[in-house]
């Protein structure tokens, strides 16, 4: 597959929600969907080195990559789906999943109670306008995506709610990135924060200062965590206990 080819399919808009998809852990059902898409309707020697070049062999994946298990599976759709579009499947995949069929090579266990999911939003026109005008820059204008990079829990019976992603946070973040005038500038409180996604975007779209709250110390503490992965710089944390009621907040600059 020659670079004009890669380039062609990056930039495409079936490429870009594959490789959205798969950073955020969609169901292997869905990255199938979106690669068959990509390659007019079958799983085509294209479509599996995109996926390979863009989705595997990607930073983000190679900093931040999702559950060893959740990769082992999709790579095992993808051969078998392939197969049965009567396409020839490419040796970087069948040499990929040999390697996800063993235990990670750098010690750590492939049920790994937590993991990375990417998620992409789209800026809707009006608002990168709307903030490039707020703070004096052209950045705002010039990109029409942003990216949220949160530890997860691989399994919510492990891991607690708070360390998962709930569709409500997904609709709260693109509510806050379609309409910023309603937070720009202003003070904002979020209760049950969890893993912090919608406390990233207010962050970035300006808004004055920010207090995240959690009733669960570790959730909170993940939470710090993927404020930090965010470049979100937090001012102080507070923490309160008593018999009947845990509280933890914190709070960030603004």
């Amino acid at each position: 597959m020659d670079i004009s080819k890669v380039f062609e399919m990056e930039i495409n808009p079936d490429g870009r929600a594959l490789r959205a998809a798969f950073r955020a852990m969609e169901p292997t059902s869905v990255i199938i969907s979106l690669a068959r898409k990509l390659g007019r309707s079958v799983l085509s020697n294209d479509a599996q080195s995109f996926f390979l070049d863009m989705c595997i062999n990607d930073e983000i994946f190679k900093l931040y990559p999702p559950s060893w298990l959740y990769v082992r599976r999709t790579l095992k759709e993808i051969i078998l789906a392939a197969e049965k579009d009567g396409e020839e499947v490419s040796d970087g995949l069948y040499e990929l999943h040999a390697i996800y069929l063993l235990p990670p090579q750098d010690g750590s266990s492939e049920l790994a109670s937590k993991c990375y999911k990417t998620f992409t939003y789209t800026v809707p026109p009006k608002s990168r306008s709307y903030l490039a005008c707020q703070t004096d820059s052209k950045k705002f204008l010039e990109e029409d995506e942003q990216l949220v990079t949160l530890r997860v829990s691989s399994n919510m019976l492990e891991g607690g709610t708070g360390c998962s992603t709930w569709p409500a946070g997904l609709l709260l973040s693109e509510f806050v990135l379609s309409h910023p005038e309603l937070f720009f500038g202003k003070n904002c409180l979020e209760v049950g924060a969890g893993t912090g996604m919608v406390g990233v975007l207010l962050a970035r779209i300006g808004t004055g200062k920010i207090m995240l709250t959690d009733g669960s110390l570790a959730t909170l503490a993940n939470l710090k965590n993927n404020l930090s992965i965010n470049n979100v710089e937090v001012e102080e944390a507070q923490q309160a206990n008593s018999d009947l009621n845990t509280h933890s907040s914190t709070r960030l600059g603004g």
